[in-house]
């Protein structure tokens, strides 16, 4: 079990036509303090950085769509 939520649970919520955008842009600005932890950058020293949230990680670039999209990218930097 995870602290964090995972990105295919935020995603099913962004993907839903009654969810508002005020609503989306609010979740990905929980979700970004929640679970966007770790890098998508490759490390010399770990195949994974630690303290890392993989399921973020595998999915950043998706995420980041949707940062885009809802004007949340704020959140992730």
């Amino acid at each position: 079990m995870t602290d964090y939520p995972q990105w295919s649970q935020v995603k099913a919520e962004l993907d839903d036509p009654s969810v508002s955008t005020t609503d989306k842009n609010r979740l990905l600005n929980d979700y970004a303090a929640t679970a966007a932890y770790g890098t998508p950058l490759p490390s010399p020293l770990f195949s994974q950085p630690p303290n890392s949230n993989p399921d973020y990680v595998s999915h950043f670039n998706e995420i980041m769509q949707y940062a885009q999209k809802y004007n949340a990218t704020d959140a992730f930097t």
